[in-house]
């Protein structure tokens, strides 16, 4: 009944209506938004109209069940720990920015031509069985980039990286302490 409808968001408020409508595809202007909680469940894409498009995601936001797909916008986030779209079902990011630490938490992840922009964190595959990496730039000041993590009863995540280029502006170490 809803499965195509596309709508277009100016603000959270807008956003938030949207999402709410049933909409399948939002196309989001210029500016600054946070998706709510009414997402959680629901597939839905943000098309973005590039990197002044920004999608923040500085808090830990439980989504349960949501299939979110973000094309051509920034995803900001928090350099911190744990942070990003808890219990989705899948995540897809294609032709976007991911500015700042970003926890992954979905069954199953795709960033395709991405640029990362992480200082002083990792992006964290935490919680994601399936993850991959096609195209991507890692364009980081202090020469970290993917931390494939999971705690020891959680089951293993598949990483896969492909094409990618990594930048490392500053000399890293490795986990015995040595300078690389």
């Amino acid at each position: 009944e809803y499965e195509d409808m596309e709508k277009e968001a100016a603000d959270d408020a807008t956003l938030a209506a949207a999402i709410d409508s049933g909409a399948s595809v939002i196309n989001l202007g210029e500016g600054t938004f946070t998706l709510p909680t009414s997402a959680a469940g629901k597939k839905i894409t943000l098309i973005g109209e590039g990197p002044d498009t920004v999608v923040e995601c500085k808090k830990a936001i439980n989504l349960s069940g949501a299939e979110l797909a973000f094309a051509n916008l920034t995803v900001e986030g928090k350099d911190d720990d744990y942070l990003g779209y808890q219990h989705t079902k899948s995540l897809s990011f294609t032709n976007c920015v991911i500015d700042k630490c970003l926890t992954l938490y979905a069954s199953d992840v795709v960033f395709d031509k991405c640029t990362f922009k992480l200082q002083n964190r990792y992006l964290w595959t935490y919680g994601a069985d399936n993850v991959l990496f096609d195209s991507c730039i890692f364009d980081n000041a202090d020469s970290r980039a993917i931390l494939v993590y999971q705690e020891e009863d959680s089951t293993l995540s598949n990483v896969t990286v492909k094409d990618c280029t990594f930048k490392a502006a500053a000399k890293g170490q490795t986990g015995g302490g040595d300078w690389t």
